[in-house]
């Protein structure tokens, strides 16, 4: 409390009782404060209801009154999961819908709810802000915050759809994306994962820059010198014949060594300097390419090389037509390209635990490589190839309208946004959900086709939906939940993590010691050499922050540790890489800040480019006093 008065005050702080905690302490307490002199009271309260939650205190003395209302969030403890289903509904669609939770979950924590709309990209244009929920701490990761707002915004514009709050978001998140890609710049012109201090630029990352930049001009201000040098650069690299090798970073283990991964990457930089306009190196590319489209052996390579031969406007373009269309698969969900995905199992209200966890470290692949089909079926003139595609990757979204790594919900968000601008929404729909406590209808007509409904669910119950009308819609059922512990199943830690407080009792400006073990084991039916790019996300407990001098000495000692983020209550880490059975081993500070009896909360690691790669971890609760 302030006092600002040339006088000595004697100041009665009061606080508002609610509903939602239980107040632990006194309701008001007094103050003694000296002329132009700052005082502090604290109030013990316990949370008995989650939510984003009002508190309200105020101030007074016989000469001056004041008062401060804060909202406080108030989470479940345990570990938090969701489970998505989309939901492909037509008119006559008939159907049921469970949304049981297990049954061992923390007290209050279950939520269900189903979100409507007939755009495929609705759910993402909301979810843009969410998206940014990915790390994006290094080169490609940040492209994350870029690429998707430029083809969204450029969809709006074109489609007459673009409103002033959209785009001012748009432009928001354009800007940061852009003046934050710019420190991964090196000072020969090309981009690496982590800028200088990597030992080279990439080539492929320079390429998906060179890309993404070029498609954002006219848009936000775009500087033509580094536009002009990533392209100079990547095309010093091309070979005689057309085709490009590997140079530094590179995403895809399709791209390195031998003639199949030279033949991904060309096709990559080809398409990237066709979307940049840079016509003469891409023409080069494009004339390797035409002489590899029967030599092609995998759903990938197929897919990409057929975008960027069609994309060029090749004689040979039906030729790698006909090979795209050898590897296409169909499930009910539509035609994809790659291995088949793995969906949860589903829940029923006699689960007790959810259950067990199956990796699918193929699913982003499987994404990305439908993503490219689709552009090439676009670009082909295959509509109706192009819709069951353009379905299939509809049926992968998750909550947020995103997918699982930065690659394969740039490329997927290019694919609808382009399917997309070929088509209008000419629905009528009026779908009814009817259970024990719910009984709605939701209309999607002309007015409202890219509005997202999101309708609250009461959990443990089957809901009955029926859709009448015409046209098509899309849903998403989508269930939250925390459960009491972390999962020990070695499916679900095959990136253990394990998290160590030297001290859970301590007092206000004391310090705890956080040990952090990694140790990378994968299943050996997955065949997995390598982990790639780790997430290390490590929870700081309620009522400490991180102190960045501890910080920075593991990143200065560990040259596996590229970077840290400080983001909120977490500490993030990028890791280079990690081989089966290797393990890592650090450790940092954090200072406690203010009285609280702080509940576990969770860190988690994860291989970037196959998140089902990833481990948890629930750390012990932490008393300060």
């Amino acid at each position: 409390v302030y006092n600002y008065l040339d006088t000595p005050q004697q100041v009665q702080i009061s606080l508002a009782e609610e509903e939602w905690f239980e107040l632990q302490d006194e309701s008001i307490k007094t103050l003694d404060i000296a002329a132009n002199d700052i005082a502090g009271a604290s109030f013990m309260i316990k949370p008995i209801e989650t939510g984003t939650q009002p508190i309200e205190i105020s101030a007074r003395s016989t000469q001056a009154a004041d008062a401060l209302i804060k909202t406080i969030i108030i989470q479940p403890e345990g570990v938090a999961r969701e489970i998505v289903e989309n939901l492909m509904l037509s008119a006559g669609f008939h159907g049921i819908i469970d949304t049981s939770v297990p049954e061992l979950i923390i007290d209050d924590s279950g939520r269900s709810y189903i979100a409507l709309t007939t755009s495929v990209l609705t759910q993402t244009i909301d979810g843009l802000e969410e998206l940014l929920q990915i790390p994006f701490g290094c080169g490609e990761q940040n492209m994350i915050v870029f690429a998707p707002d430029v083809y969204i915004t450029r969809y709006l514009i074109d489609s007459g759809q673009i409103k002033p709050e959209i785009m001012a978001k748009a432009e928001k998140l354009m800007i940061t994306g852009y003046q934050r890609q710019l420190t991964y710049r090196r000072t020969d012109g090309s981009f690496s994962a982590f800028g200088m201090q990597d030992q080279e630029g990439s080539l492929w990352l320079t390429a998906f820059v060179l890309k993404c930049f070029s498609q954002a001009k006219g848009l936000i201000y775009i500087d033509e010198t580094v536009l002009n040098e990533a392209a100079q650069w990547v095309i010093s690299h091309q070979n005689s014949d057309g085709s490009f090798d590997q140079a530094g970073f590179i995403h895809h283990q399709d791209m390195l060594g031998g003639l199949k991964g030279k033949n991904a990457l060309t096709a990559f930089i080809s398409i990237a300097l066709l979307e940049a306009g840079e016509n003469t190196a891409a023409q080069k590319a494009t004339a390797y390419l035409e002489n590899q489209v029967n030599k092609i052996t995998d759903p990938y390579t197929a897919a990409i090389t057929a975008y960027a031969i069609e994309l060029a406007g090749s004689a040979k373009a039906s030729d790698a037509y006909d090979a795209l269309m050898s590897f296409a698969q169909e499930d009910e969900n539509g035609l994809y390209w790659g291995a088949e995905t793995i969906e949860p199992e589903p829940i029923t209200s006699n689960d007790p635990v959810m259950p067990a966890f199956q990796p699918d470290v193929n699913r982003s692949a499987s994404i990305e490589n439908t993503a490219y089909a689709t552009l090439a079926l676009i670009q082909h003139g295959d509509d109706f190839n192009a819709s069951r595609a353009a379905k299939w990757l509809t049926s992968k979204r998750n909550a947020y309208g995103g997918y699982g790594s930065t690659q394969d919900t740039v490329i997927t968000l290019q694919a609808l946004t382009k399917y997309s601008s070929g088509i209008r929404s000419d629905a009528d729909l009026a779908i009814t959900l009817i259970g024990i406590d719910v009984n709605r209808q939701i209309n999607i007509n002309q007015s409202n086709y890219d509005v997202l409904q999101i309708i609250e669910l009461p959990i443990n119950q089957l809901v009955e939906i029926n859709v009448t009308g015409s046209g098509d819609a899309i849903g998403q059922l989508v269930k939250r939940f925390n459960e009491p512990e972390a999962s020990h199943e070695p499916a679900a830690q095959m990136l253990a993590i394990d998290i160590d407080y030297d001290a859970t009792t301590v007092e206000v400006n004391d310090t705890i010691n956080i040990s952090v073990t990694l140790a990378f084991n994968p299943l050996p039916s997955l065949e997995v050499s390598e982990a790639g790019m780790i997430i290390a996300d490590i929870s700081i407990p309620t009522g400490f922050e991180a102190i960045t001098d501890s910080l920075q000495t593991i990143v200065s000692n560990m040259d596996n540790i590229k970077r840290y983020e400080i983001a909120g209550r977490k500490v993030i880490f990028y890791i280079e890489n990690m081989k089966p059975g290797e393990i890592i081993d650090f450790n940092f500070q954090v200072k406690a800040l203010y009285p609280v009896k702080a509940m576990g909360v969770v860190s988690t690691a994860y291989s970037y480019y196959k998140p089902d790669i990833r481990g948890e971890s629930l750390g012990e609760s932490v008393t300060i006093s």
